[in-house]
């Protein structure tokens, strides 16, 4: 039997809007803790804040599902419009409590997407849903996807989702990391490249050729049928990335292979971390430009940056990452890493 639901703004800048921006949080843990157990990395209170400000790259709109007799928050959703690239697309996100499941929250939530992407006059919408490795079989589809496509939804990218686990933190380090730097050695990318690790904002003299790698993860990394347009990067939208981060409470540590003969950046890769976040840290964009490949540039800088991460924050235990399942480049690389899939994260875009 449906639930009787009321869809309600949050503004959850808005002080006054706490208790509805901690339920929202609440429900987003719970569905994420639900498809990924104790992998799951919630969101802050402050994280969300900033990520819901208004920037010059998107804005966005956070809602909640609430049962009509109970007053209860079951469900939350998240809407993000670009502004700068890709402005005919819209991309959402929907969870709800596992106890409210199969009583039309979900459904409830992601028609009220559609509608307010197409009354923003976009033509198109991207959902996720995320599943657990031992979810998925060829026998059954994880209800993530039997949800998308039964609303109209077609998948447009499939991702792993890999973690490296470091129960020992720094002591792992040698070992996870041999083959990686053996292959490396070998390949001597010493001889015309210099590796360089930064923690924080990308130094002034970096921005312009850091963009540069930016614009080029939506034209060189694998983008299945996802259908966007390559995003225009400049310094400043650097910058604002890295406040963001700063103002989330989230740490950037990046490493950048520098051409030496050029002065050039050819590759750079970013982790993160949360302090609240315990033990887990996120492995953000890792890029090597065209140009540069064959040098085992990729494999050095993210070397170089895990053992940045752990010097930084010995505490980490867990690296996550997200790729592309036709990015097998970087799956390898990551497999040499010891990473191991863990997940998948669909992504799922319906049109008009």
């Amino acid at each position: 039997m449906g639930w009787d639901v009321v869809i309600e703004p949050v503004d959850v800048g808005d002080p006054g809007h706490l208790d509805r921006t901690l339920a929202h949080l609440a429900v987003r843990t719970a569905s994420g803790r639900a498809a990924m157990g104790e992998r799951h990395q919630p969101y802050t209170v402050a994280e969300l804040r900033v990520d819901a400000r208004p920037t010059t790259q998107h804005r966005c709109e956070h809602l909640v599902a609430v049962e009509h007799d109970a007053g209860q928050v079951v469900g939350a959703a998240e809407l993000y419009f670009p502004l700068l690239d890709n402005t005919d697309h819209a991309f959402g996100q929907v969870d709800v409590l596992p106890q409210a499941r199969r009583r039309g929250v979900g459904s409830t939530l992601v028609e009220h997407l559609i509608e307010r992407t197409r009354a923003e006059g976009r033509r198109a919408v991207t959902i996720e849903s995320v599943a657990a490795t031992e979810q998925i079989s060829e026998q059954r589809q994880d209800a993530g996807t039997a949800f998308a496509v039964r609303h109209g939804f077609s998948l447009a990218l499939a991702n792993h989702r890999s973690d490296l686990d470091l129960p020992h933190g720094a002591a792992d380090l040698d070992e996870v990391l041999a083959t990686v730097e053996a292959e490396v050695a070998m390949a001597r990318p010493d001889r015309g490249y210099d590796v360089i690790t930064c923690h924080g904002a990308v130094p002034p003299q970096w921005l312009d050729q850091r963009a540069v790698l930016a614009g080029r993860m939506t034209t060189d990394a694998p983008l299945g049928d996802l259908g966007i347009e390559p995003e225009a990067w400049d310094a400043a939208r650097i910058r604002e990335r890295d406040q963001m981060a700063a103002d989330q409470g989230r740490h950037l540590i990046e490493t950048v292979a520098v051409e030496r003969a050029t002065g050039h950046l050819a590759a750079a890769t970013t982790l993160a971390f949360h302090p609240d976040h315990g033990e887990i840290a996120a492995q953000w964009d890792t890029l090597v430009l065209r140009e540069h490949r064959g040098h085992r540039l990729g494999m050095w800088v993210k070397a170089a940056n895990l053992r940045a991460l752990l010097a930084a924050f010995p505490q980490v235990r867990r690296v996550k990452t997200y790729n592309a399942v036709e990015n097998s480049p970087m799956l390898r690389v990551n497999r040499a890493m010891g990473f191991r899939p863990v997940g998948v994260l669909t992504e799922w875009q319906k049109r008009w």
